[in-house]
């Protein structure tokens, strides 16, 4: 990200632009659900089906059975299933860009 001068901008604000927000007030707090959610993700991510075109999706049977040996409460193995692959196909959607990008560079 470039830093624009600003004319109005007092020499805090500059200083704040230039370096960037200090890392401890710019992360926003991660809920307990939320490691939860990462935890189940990286121990499941090997677990992709393939295309030809890369991973299109990590096997709900490999989450499931992550989900069941965590022992998540029946009520919410839905709402944790769903959340864990949310975030799997976003990872696998910016790897495939990544990737796609890479070879029309070549």
């Amino acid at each position: 990200m470039a830093y624009t001068p600003n004319p109005r901008d007092d020499e805090k604000k500059k200083e704040l632009k230039k370096n960037g927000p200090p890392c401890k007030t710019c992360k926003p707090e991660m809920w307990p659900i939320n490691y939860q959610i990462i935890e189940i993700y990286n121990s499941v991510s090997n677990q992709v089906i393939m295309s030809m075109s890369g991973a299109i999706a990590v096997k709900e049977s490999a989450i499931m059975n992550r989900i069941r040996l965590k022992g998540i409460k029946r009520k919410d193995q839905e709402e944790v299933l769903n959340l864990v692959s949310m975030v799997a196909n976003k990872v696998i959607s910016l790897r495939n860009e990544e990737n796609r990008r890479k070879q029309d560079k070549k």
